[in-house]
């Protein structure tokens, strides 16, 4: 989605305009008021901005370039575009041949959107607008829209979309009746060329309250005896995961859930303003069919009226919900987030820069992930100056076998639980918190034998120190691993054993 004269400002707070699903990509006019364009781009496109296209246009027009890669297909180059009328359509037209020249080169599918300020209306033999419509004609690029995009005392038709791609089909183009602009909202319909991959499913687990009760009766009737007499604390403990991994399984199945996107109306936005702004869309056609000054004044001032309205209820809304939050820190800072439209560092990528070049095999990714996080604190040690100094001599008056642990016992692990924050986190043990407190009465005892055996051999349990790695997206390009920070998971059972331990 192409937006132009979008008026932004490098004070603008760019976050109130980010939609769940899209990246927000602004470009903000270097100098003077006004003007700007933006893109919004579905998080599930891979795509890097084209800075040497907009440069081409730069002294005759505002632009954004961005080129969607595409594994089984032709990369797409998409623009938008704005011409402000000042600008002079023949230094415009000379610029935009050397662009069209250059996609033409790259043998790329391309989309060109847009408010060109060029009438299309008014194209007459041996005019600037002609040459302007030729030359797209030239390079195979269509326009998609032919009725007026701006009404006013006279119709124009300044915006518009053009193509170069025949090998799909167009099912609809034209424009919205809306009262957002002066200019008419465009669109196209097309069959894609660009098939994104479909979102991953999500495997979950089944637990609701009546399968967690069937897993605790189940684990209640387990004969713990082969962890019991198991003389190794890292046996003992896989033989307890994979006895609580075959109830879990048998219990809490595993079923698919698709990633869906989030879209949630405004609530303040009653069934009776909603049918309201019905009414209003109904004025403004009217006006617009027949723009008499009778109709002009019904619209108008039943569009004021009912902003006026839709601002308070707004105002109301989160006044009401702060109110009822106020004491309540975390779910205040949720709503001011709202507000803001702030949506956290989340970033969407299906495709990234391995060792062996681009790739969106999962498998593959999570290797290259994997070494290169494994291989950052190595990189960082060999970088730093060599010093021969013992390490034991940073602690002075060694005390040999001077540490003892007792015994854990059920009120001591019953009182770390307890204290455990809620969560629905897990390590790769699918163990939660909030699972963990349910079930914890009919494992307490293996979980003791299992801790003091720890204990007494000094030895660890091997899949207690296994850490589950999220990438977490910082910035810059978002194909390189080099970007991402990892953020680990440990099992919740092995935070009971730190808590012991400290």
């Amino acid at each position: 989605m192409g937006i132009t004269e979008t008026w932004f400002t490098d004070t603008s707070p760019l976050n109130l305009f980010n939609i769940d699903g899209y990246t927000f990509l602004p470009k903000n006019r270097e100098s003077g008021r006004g003007g700007g364009v933006a893109l919004y781009l579905k998080d599930d496109f891979d795509f890097k901005v084209r800075g040497d296209l907009s440069n081409v246009l730069v002294n005759n027009a505002e632009s954004l370039f961005v080129e969607v890669h595409s594994l089984k297909h032709k990369n797409i180059i998409v623009g938008v575009i704005y011409r402000p009328p000042g600008q002079s359509i023949s230094d415009f037209n000379n610029c935009l041949s050397v662009l069209l020249e250059t996609v033409n080169d790259e043998n790329k599918r391309c989309f060109l959107m847009g408010d060109f300020n060029i009438d299309l209306l008014k194209v007459s033999a041996g005019n600037d607008y002609e040459y302007f419509l030729n030359l797209m004609t030239l390079h195979s690029f269509n326009h998609c829209i032919d009725k007026p995009t701006r009404v006013s005392s006279s119709c124009s038709l300044l915006d518009n979309i053009f193509s170069n791609v025949f090998d799909v089909t167009v099912k609809k183009a034209g424009i919205i009746l809306g009262d957002v602009s002066d200019h008419y909202p465009i669109f196209l319909f097309c069959d894609s060329p660009h098939t994104p991959p479909s979102p991953l499913a999500t495997m979950k687990r089944r637990t609701s309250p009546e399968n967690v009760s069937r897993l605790i009766s189940e684990l209640a009737s387990v004969d713990w005896e082969i962890v019991m007499s198991d003389n190794s604390a890292d046996s003992a403990y896989s033989s307890f995961l994979d006895i609580f991994r075959h109830c879990f399984d048998r219990c809490c199945p595993y079923y698919s859930v698709k990633n869906k996107l989030n879209r949630t109306k405004s609530p303040w936005l009653s069934k009776g303003i909603l049918k309201s702004i019905q009414r209003k869309n109904k004025l403004f056609k009217k006006f617009k069919i027949n723009p008499t000054p009778s109709n002009k004044n019904a619209y108008s001032l039943y569009r004021n009226v009912l902003t006026d309205i839709i601002r308070m209820a707004k105002k109301m809304y989160y006044y009401d919900i702060v109110e009822s939050n106020k004491n309540n820190s975390t779910q205040l800072w949720k709503i001011l987030n709202d507000i803001l439209n702030k949506k956290g560092n989340v970033h969407f990528n299906n495709l990234f820069m391995c060792e062996d070049g681009l790739s969106n095999d999962c498998s593959h990714i999570a290797n290259n992930f994997n070494n290169y996080f494994a291989s950052v604190a190595h990189s960082l040690a060999n970088n730093l100056p060599s010093v021969n100094v013992n390490a034991l001599s940073f602690i002075p008056n060694n005390v040999q076998a001077s540490f003892f642990m007792f015994p854990t016992c059920v009120e001591e692990l019953s009182a770390i639980v307890i204290k455990m924050k809620n969560g629905k986190s897990c390590g790769f043990d699918e163990i939660n918190c909030d699972l963990l407190k349910q079930i914890f009465h009919v494992i307490v005892t293996p979980l003791i034998y299992i801790i003091n055996l720890s204990f007494a051999s000094g030895i660890f349990p091997s899949e207690l120190k296994i850490a589950k790695i999220i990438p977490l997206f910082k910035s810059g390009d978002a194909q390189t691993l080099s970007n991402y920070r990892p953020i680990s998971i440990l099992p919740s059972i092995s935070k009971i054993v730190e808590r012991l331990v400290l």
